[in-house]
């Protein structure tokens, strides 16, 4: 496999330059400009970024000639700087993903006045009855987000459609959130849609319930703390485009549903940063149980655990701690 120097911030002269210096001990300019038929300035640009990087250093003792820094603390160094990097896109991209949710939800919570393709569905008849028929009528595709921790009435009636689009060939794909996993009757019903050949991740928290058919049709719950109530279905192009984008996202991130949830480099596991995450937003703790498939009790006994790895004596206190950690 090629090596990727970009990926390391070095680039590819640098890359070739450290490499040759590292395995055959090529120390001066010119050795190193024959050596790999570069010329002399572009040799001279590589050093210099390795210098920046404090991958290499003249020599003290013979002058013209440069001094390897060890490379196990010089390449750890980088991907240290990698991983503050990749943690603080990481923290980006969270919030660019909620900010999404949000206005997606406020877009869903004004009603179709004044909006066009925009159909309010109200009652759960209602929207359980569209969703049949955007199912049978689908033919390429449908992506969901399942909030829902646990199988309720509409999830084993929704199985004849189930079964009957992906029969014509349909693909599926679906993200549950982690605390599904505890559910006997949500795994029993998600391992029978597998079979069936749907795809299913799980994330640890989902903005919103919703179901996009062909990529057209979207069905989204107006209210994200009571998902099978109201929903409207939106078929606006663009809305629907930010929706899949929205959907894109998590799915990149989501665990396939037969491997078991990785925890974090800091230790915690996702389902603890989320419920941080949820809390340092101002979330009552019945409104994060509800985003995480969790107790309200279970809620309060994990926030007392971190609170104790944490040394707070207050939620306000175990913030402040937290940040300064690296956890939120």
């Amino acid at each position: 496999m090629a090596m990727s120097y970009e990926a390391l911030g070095i680039g590819p002269d640098a890359g070739a330059v450290y490499r040759l210096m590292l395995t055959d001990g090529a120390r001066r300019n010119g050795e190193l400009a024959d050596r790999l038929g570069l010329p002399p300035e572009r040799i001279r640009a590589a050093l210099d970024r390795l210098a920046e990087l404090g991958l290499v250093r003249e020599s003290v003792e013979f002058e013209g000639e440069l001094q390897l820094a060890d490379p196990r603390a010089g390449l750890r160094q980088l991907l240290t700087v990698q991983e503050e990097q990749l943690r603080c896109r990481q923290d980006e991209f969270d919030r660019s993903r909620e900010t999404v949710a949000q206005l997606l939800t406020a877009y869903a919570m004004a009603g179709p006045d004044g909006q066009p393709d925009t159909e309010r569905l109200t009652g759960r008849d209602t929207v359980v009855a569209r969703l049949d028929r955007l199912a049978t009528e689908a033919q390429v595709e449908c992506l969901s987000f399942q909030p829902a921790a646990r199988a309720t009435a509409a999830t084993a009636a929704s199985r004849a459609a189930n079964a009957q689009a992906m029969a014509r060939g349909m693909r599926m794909r679906s993200v549950y959130i982690d605390g599904a996993r505890r559910d006997e009757a949500t795994m029993e019903h998600a391992r029978w849609l597998t079979g069936l050949g749907a795809e299913i991740r799980t994330a640890p928290v989902l903005p919103v319930r919703m179901i996009v058919f062909d990529r057209r049709a979207a069905l989204v719950s107006v209210d994200p703390h009571s998902p099978g109530a109201d929903a409207v279905l939106i078929q606006t192009p663009g809305v629907v485009s930010a929706l899949l984008a929205l959907f894109e996202a998590v799915w990149a991130t989501a665990v396939p549903l037969g491997d078991t949830c990785p925890g974090r480099e800091d230790g915690l596991t996702r389902q603890e940063g989320a419920l941080l995450r949820l809390l340092a937003e101002g979330l009552t703790d019945e409104a994060v149980a509800n985003r995480l498939g969790l107790s309200v009790r279970t809620v309060r006994r994990t926030a007392a655990a971190l609170m104790t790895r944490l040394g707070a004596r207050s939620r306000f206190e175990a913030g402040l701690r937290a940040k300064e950690h690296g956890w939120l």
